[in-house]
């Protein structure tokens, strides 16, 4: 289109056609099914795995609280730590997301079932002790000194559903 005002109409008419001619589709979702088969004991997420246990983590923080995948990020060390470490094996865990949303002002807790609890000790054992209860629970593992110190970033962790589908046999 050139400077002139009719270009920015044919632009505009353009833009208009394609929008009307857009179906918007809706996104595919796991069904219980597949979510219990990759998170079960001994299911097809192996916890020995530190990328496993890691996408079970971020997995396990999305489903029970219903968070998107960036708000993922903004839980604490500290919102999981008392409940996690000073609680019965039995108990479920408890996450404490401070953070207002659009439908809790104030924000909310949640439970992760306590089936789960051994998998979260394991990822809170490989956290590096000086990691203050106000940082980030989810951190990139370092080989070299067999810990997660680095924090997780959004694109890791879009990178799940992704993940769970290879592993599921989904393609699409």
């Amino acid at each position: 289109t050139g400077k002139k005002i009719q270009g920015l109409m044919v632009l505009g008419t353009l833009m208009r056609n394609t929008t009307k001619h857009h179906v918007t589709t809706q996104a595919i979702t796991f069904a219980k099914v597949q979510l219990q088969a990759l998170l079960k004991e001994g299911g097809l997420i192996n916890d020995a795995d530190i990328t496993h246990l890691e996408t079970k983590i971020i997995g396990l923080l999305g489903i029970y609280g219903l968070l998107r995948l960036n708000k993922i990020l903004h839980v604490t060390k500290g919102s999981i730590k008392q409940s996690l470490l000073h609680r019965n094996m039995n108990d479920p865990i408890e996450v404490v997301y401070k953070w207002s949303t659009k439908t809790r002002v104030k924000g909310f807790t949640y439970h992760i079932p306590a089936q789960f609890r051994t998998a979260f000790l394991l990822y809170y054992s490989q956290l590096p002790d000086d990691l203050g209860d106000d940082d980030q629970f989810l951190c990139n593992y370092n080989h070299k000194s067999k810990k997660r110190s680095q924090f997780l970033g959004i694109n890791k962790v879009c990178r799940v559903p992704k993940f769970w589908a290879t592993l599921l046999g989904i393609t699409d």
